[in-house]
């Protein structure tokens, strides 16, 4: 698997080269990839909101009965 980095220096190369078709589809390919990481640490950071916000709720109740 070729690396975003790689990916979006061979789609600038063929920009330079005029090779507009070869340069969308790199592109693109950045793109794509860029947005299922974005994807992934939104999710991510979801779930760590989430966490927090339960140990908090758990404190709160054992704080409560105690």
């Amino acid at each position: 698997m070729i690396s975003t980095e790689k990916l979006f220096i061979q789609g600038i190369e063929a920009l330079e080269a005029e090779n507009y078709a070869e340069a969308e589809k790199k592109l693109k390919k950045v793109a794509r990839s860029k947005a299922d990481q974005s994807k992934k640490a939104q999710i991510i950071l979801a779930a760590l909101s989430l966490k927090e916000e339960c140990e908090n709720l758990l404190r709160k109740l054992d704080n409560a009965g105690g």
